[in-house]
């Protein structure tokens, strides 16, 4: 309780010791200030001492003590406020570091005291003295201290003239003093009560700023875990229409070409058909690698190249696959050409490898609405509503086409049955090149 009474004002109504420093201009008018109080009370004291010499044997003590007192409390203010700026001082350090200026206060103000009883040659003193107790002392406190102050002035002068002769110069002054410097003082504190509200208000904003960074930071993490999802999802498409349907198509080749009565004239047929398999699969390999345009794609453009993918499945697996284009051929753009052709490769890989068909057809027209991809085979059929991937890591395909096309914006349906062979149709909307 007595600790939190003696607090000087300054300690609530400056910048807390934790807040950043004050603003350079306000920094100035502080120093400004005590310079200007300083100087002051150094002017004033040595035309006390000037007048009074030789008035009394104790006004040179009197004197020298309240410039040792004075110098000694600005001394000690100006290495707290130096620390304070440091850094907030540690709790065994706090009560010290506050009572020994108050001490040094009701030292100087004694000193002071006894001056003005000695002589009234010390009473102007008084005015810087006021700033002093307005600056260490809260308002309940030095207010009624300066009223004492004026009222010991008032006495000095009455004690040397009698009452009767204290004129209308010596109450004004005093009393003028005292209220100029209780509104300067509570002036400054308004003010570096209104720095500290707006320094409050730029930490708020720096800690929005630094919230706002962290949330893009965050944003941008988590467009790169997208962007990592997104290519691996179409490395994963990529590899299942490419070398995954190569390898089986290579395995039901061997199979084939290790069927049992198999002439040299077959195997040497079937050898050609896997080496033709395995450097095209190798090759696809490396555009995948390198994100390029398929190689089935290179230097042509979509209906030559899938006229070019069903004669070669027709000739690896012996399935009669046509092509056929309706209407004119019209530009595409290359990623809707990529993932059409990629989606023929799954389709025709699927016809070859799991429906035991016979004869397969792959269409497709561009007209005005877009473009439409069809791929129908009289092969067993299955059920589409059963699209699981399996275990053995089978049942990808058509999910990948799915994915393929929504990517585009555009759609993938599947017609089925069982005995009824298959018909998948892929449609994407409004291109154009």
């Amino acid at each position: 309780m007595w600790a939190a009474a003696l607090r000087p004002p300054t300690s609530v109504d400056r910048v807390s010791s934790t807040a950043p420093a004050e603003p350079r201009p306000l920094a100035v008018l502080t120093r400004a200030l005590l310079l200007g109080q300083h100087v002051l009370f150094a002017v004033l004291l040595l035309v006390a001492w000037g007048r009074a010499a030789g008035e009394t044997p104790w006004f040179e003590v009197v004197a020298a003590a309240l410039g040792v007192l004075y110098a000694a409390l600005a001394l000690v203010e100006h290495r707290s406020a130096r620390s304070e700026a440091g850094g907030r001082p540690s709790a065994g350090t706090a009560l010290p570091r506050l009572l020994l200026p108050l001490a040094l206060l009701a030292l100087l103000l004694l000193a002071w005291f006894a001056s003005v009883g000695l002589t009234p040659d010390f009473a102007w003193l008084a005015f810087p003295l006021f700033f002093a107790v307005l600056r260490l002392l809260p308002s309940a406190w030095a207010v009624p201290l300066i009223g004492l102050m004026v009222l010991a002035v008032f006495w000095a002068h009455a004690r040397v003239t009698g009452w009767a002769e204290v004129g209308l110069a010596t109450v004004v002054g005093p009393t003028v003093g005292a209220l100029v410097s209780i509104g300067m003082a509570h002036a400054y504190q308004m003010l570096l009560h209104e720095n500290a509200v707006r320094q409050e208000l730029v930490d708020e904003l720096a800690a929005a700023k630094a919230d706002l960074e962290a949330t893009h930071e965050s944003l941008a993490e988590s467009r790169r875990q997208a962007g990592a999802l997104d290519e691996r999802a179409r490395l994963s498409r990529d590899i299942h229409d490419t070398l995954a349907q190569g390898f089986s198509s290579i395995i039901l080749l061997a199979r084939a070409a290790s069927q049992p009565g198999a002439d040299a004239a077959r195997l040497r047929t079937a050898l050609g058909a896997i080496d033709q398999q395995a450097s095209q699969s190798l090759t696809e390999a490396r555009a995948v690698i390198a994100d390029l345009t398929p190689e089935t794609l290179s230097g042509s453009d979509l209906p030559a190249a899938l006229e070019r993918l069903v004669t070669s499945v027709s000739r690896l697996s012996g399935i009669r696959a046509t092509f056929e284009m309706d209407g004119p051929a019209r530009p595409l753009p290359r990623t809707h050409e990529v993932a059409l052709l990629r989606l023929a490769q799954g389709a025709l890989a699927n016809v070859t490898a799991h429906s035991g068909a016979t004869r397969a057809v792959v269409s497709l027209s561009v007209g005005d609405d877009g473009v439409r991809l069809d791929v129908v085979d009289d092969g067993v059929g299955f059920d589409p509503h059963d699209m699981r991937e399996r275990e053995d890591g089978t049942g990808y395909g058509l999910r990948s086409m799915r994915e393929r096309m929504a990517l585009l914006g555009g759609q993938l349906t599947v017609e089925s049955a069982r005995g009824a062979g298959t018909a998948i149709a892929a449609h994407l909307p409004g291109v154009t090149p």
